[in-house]
């Protein structure tokens, strides 16, 4: 039956919103203390409250993403910004989806919360922000930018870009992020120095080696 066939969309879109979550949602991420802490202090501790980029780079198979992935999920951060995103964009990544990556994980994580404040099952909220992120994609390039501009304004947000390649492509989406004089917070992870150096003002964080110990339970891991 119709009824039927839409619960199912239902679950499925559900379903898919709690993978765009789970992908960085991750606890007991071993290691990186002291490493986790440098960057933290680097993004909560006092600063300027103009839009900053933080940026962590390093060799790749360090473990940038790793202590990202810790940072994000530390309590201070969640405390810190009342609104969090991630996108991974690696080498072959178009504009285009970074773009629609970030306002997908935008949007899945405004539907979880309509979902988690509300004691029935489905709330209208959550219904409308599951719909939203399956309407997205007919829009043009400037709309997503707009649209990912106008979900970021007036918050104090963390975005984190994991694996940046390309300056172009800082170049080509950094118009969508707005600086409304918050405390914001832009974390960056990249293999190359110069991203790192096109990105920001302030020296990015070099991840050196690790040592046998910690080598040992990021494999695990």
């Amino acid at each position: 039956t119709d009824q039927s066939a839409s619960a199912r969309e239902d679950e499925e879109r559900t379903r898919s919103l709690h993978k765009l979550r789970k992908n960085v949602e991750e606890e007991d991420v071993v290691g990186f203390v002291r490493e986790s802490e440098a960057v933290i202090n680097r993004l909560v501790e006092g600063g300027s409250p103009r839009l900053n980029i933080v940026s962590i780079i390093g060799m790749g198979g360090l473990g940038k993403t790793t202590l990202a992935r810790k940072v994000y999920n530390s309590d201070n951060v969640k405390k810190h910004f009342n609104c969090r995103a991630w996108v991974y964009i690696s080498n072959e990544c178009r504009v285009r989806e970074l773009l629609l990556g970030i306002l997908q994980n935008l949007m899945s994580n405004h539907a979880y919360e309509c979902r988690r404040r509300s004691n029935k099952k489905k709330s209208k909220k959550h219904n409308e922000a599951v719909n939203n992120i399956h309407d997205i994609s007919n829009l043009s390039d400037d709309e997503l930018k707009k649209r990912v501009w106008e979900c970021l304004k007036w918050k104090k947000y963390l975005l984190v870009l994991d694996d940046m390649w390309k300056v172009q492509d800082w170049d080509e989406v950094k118009d969508a992020f707005p600086d409304e004089n918050r405390g914001s917070r832009i974390l960056i992870t990249s293999r190359f120095k110069e991203v790192a150096s096109h990105t920001g003002q302030d020296p990015p964080y070099c991840l050196q080696f690790l040592n046998e110990e910690q080598s040992w339970e990021l494999f695990s891991k």
